[in-house]
């Protein structure tokens, strides 16, 4: 009826039950957290439920909710070039063992591509025996390591000499694809010392984009069966503190040609098909004077 008052009954429950909340205010209820296992009380109605999340108390979200945000960790110091170098392992390829004398893969930094030590052992031991002596033969005077640039090193002439002495010759080839009976040039770059089907190239401080030249030049005369294997001698890293020593570490930079540029490029395919065998001169061939 109008007017008539509510049951005392209805009066009581009303006192002691909050107003169930709307969805929106639900989902804003605060939640209290219990212990670190994801364990929580949500109001939901007039029931409390106990709830368990699966988030691990250490991942992202609960240390953003729960846990002040620390400094970002600091990335660590990249090494410098001469840091790199000074750490560096230079011995050679244990595959050579047994391939060239022991004293050459002390002696010098030795890898191979595609059994070249084996090629020449076998099929050219004449070139092989001309390439160690000269390897025996070298020496790198500081005098040397210190002149000026321009035109060839003394270093580069010494080698050049040497095998000039064995019968070696700088070589170019002139090549063509013929398309239809039309000729097309296809140049190849000359090679420093050339001696039947062996190629060498001596790369001492030069840019390292001069292996890029080096690699494709091998590749094709491989290709047109002009050469048999490829040689390069170069700058093993070992020698990048003893350049410091001397103040010329500017002048022999990390973008000239270093044995650690070189090998990437080889073990990318740069010289195709072609065996290859590289020397790194290291820092026990310098004498003083």
């Amino acid at each position: 009826m109008p007017g008539a008052a509510a049951p005392a009954s209805a009066i009581s429950r009303a006192a002691i039950s909050p107003p169930e909340p709307s969805i929106r205010t639900r989902g804003k209820a605060r939640r209290d957290s219990l212990g670190t296992h994801g364990l929580e009380l949500l109001p939901y109605g007039r029931a409390t439920v106990a709830a368990f999340t699966l988030t691990h108390p250490d991942s992202p979200s609960k240390r953003s909710a729960h846990m002040p945000k620390g400094p970002s960790p600091k990335k660590p110091k990249k090494k410098t070039f001469a840091e790199l170098a000074a750490a560096g392992d230079y011995s050679s390829d244990p595959s050579l063992a047994g391939k060239l004398p022991a004293d050459i893969l002390t002696e010098y930094e030795v890898h191979q591509w595609k059994h070249a030590a084996a090629i020449l052992s076998t099929d050219f031991a004449s070139e092989l025996a001309d390439i160690v002596a000269v390897l025996r033969g070298l020496r790198l005077p500081s005098k040397h390591i210190l002149e000026g640039g321009g035109g060839k090193t003394k270093i580069a002439q010494w080698i050049d000499a040497e095998f000039g002495a064995r019968g070696w010759v700088e070589k170019r080839w002139d090549t063509k694809i013929v398309i239809d009976q039309v000729e097309l040039a296809s140049p190849t770059h000359a090679v420093d010392c050339y001696k039947n089907k062996v190629a060498l190239e001596l790369e001492w401080s030069n840019k390292d984009p001069f292996y890029d030249r080096d690699l494709n030049n091998f590749r094709l005369l491989f290709d047109l069966r002009a050469i048999s294997v490829g040689v390069i001698v170069t700058k093993s890293n070992e020698l990048v503190p003893l350049f410091n020593d001397l103040g010329v570490g500017e002048k022999y930079g990390a973008s000239t040609t270093w044995m650690s540029k070189l090998l990437p490029r080889i073990q990318g395919g740069g010289g195709g098909g072609c065996p290859l065998l590289v020397f790194g001169i290291r820092r026990s061939r310098h004498v003083k004077g």
